[in-house]
């Protein structure tokens, strides 16, 4: 049994994958383990609750995975939260405005949008379920990463799921093609903002987003920034033959001074058979070291808050 610098990630809620085969899973990001799921779709509200406070109070929140984990130690004491740490909700099928090559959830469709409606009532349900029952506290921290949130199909219901979560602990994932007025009321009361913006020009964001809203989005994250300085991270996902050269990096680098963004992350490339890269025979060989390299430089020459996902 151990535990580690990192404990509380291993109380990690994550709403997860196509929704009509959704499965909440427990996992922690450092030794890649996940926990057993439940439908979304064939459980109702009550056994889920059940699932989930199974998941809390589960010694096998620790398993052998983490031995290996370089933040895990044997002498420490296990937690003894009754809330969850983080929750995400990354659940499809999700309207986008972006077609990224990298995306492995572009191609999922429903037609039958009252059953998905009615699907994200639940999860709204189980949301409050959650907080009624102190599984999320004022401490938990909530990623909306479901499409994007400014023009979701059920973006109210997305809206009221996030109410039950303290402003400071919110993290809206957007394109950020769009600026909203929702959106920005929240980072004026603490949310942050993350987007992948992968590029730092308009012919290089175009041939991985597939559209030309460069210069939108780059409007779009400086206002959000400048509502609550420092609220806004921009994410770099390095993706080999497009954007993984040194020269890349520093004319990145340089657009985030102009921005005046304070939080960067790198992130090698996960790949999936349904992402357009893989139909075009990219492979991720090289990403992840990539990433660290640039990560590593970043942190050397440029003054701002780094981060490597």
């Amino acid at each position: 049994m151990v535990t580690c610098e990192h404990a509380g990630l291993h109380k990690k809620l994550a709403f997860q994958d196509k929704i009509t085969f959704d499965h909440f899973i427990m996992r922690c990001s450092f030794s890649g383990y996940y926990g057993e799921g439940i439908s979304l779709t064939h459980s109702s509200v009550e056994r889920i609750m059940n699932h989930l406070q199974c998941m809390l109070n589960s010694s096998h929140l620790y398993t052998e995975g983490c031995q290996s984990c370089p933040s895990a130690y044997e002498h420490l004491e296990n937690i003894t939260t009754d809330a969850f740490y983080q929750v995400n909700y990354s659940v499809y099928p999700s309207n986008c405005n972006c077609k990224c090559v990298y995306c492995y959830y572009r191609y999922i469709k429903n037609d039958d949008n009252s059953v998905i409606a009615d699907l994200y009532y639940k999860l709204l349900e189980v949301t409050k379920e959650m907080k009624s029952r102190g599984m999320i506290n004022e401490n938990t921290y909530v990623q909306m990463s479901s499409g994007e949130f400014t023009i979701h199909q059920h973006r109210n219901i997305l809206a009221e799921i996030l109410e039950n979560y303290a402003s400071n602990r919110i993290s809206i994932f957007t394109s950020a093609i769009k600026f909203d007025n929702h959106v920005a009321e929240l980072v004026s009361n603490g949310a942050s903002i993350n987007c992948s913006l992968d590029a730092s020009d308009r012919n290089t964001y175009r041939r991985i987003k597939q559209l030309d809203k460069f210069d939108a989005v780059c409007e779009t994250i400086y206002r959000y920034n400048q509502i609550r300085f420092g609220s806004v991270e921009v994410k770099y996902i390095v993706i080999p033959g497009y954007n993984d050269s040194d020269a890349d990096l520093i004319a990145f680098m340089e657009l985030m001074q102009k921005l005046e963004i304070q939080h960067i992350s790198f992130a090698g490339l996960v790949m999936r058979d349904s992402s357009e890269l893989f139909k075009l025979g990219v492979t991720s060989d090289g990403s992840n070291e990539t990433a660290i390299r640039f990560y590593e430089t970043a942190k050397e020459h440029f003054n701002c808050g780094l981060g490597l996902v």
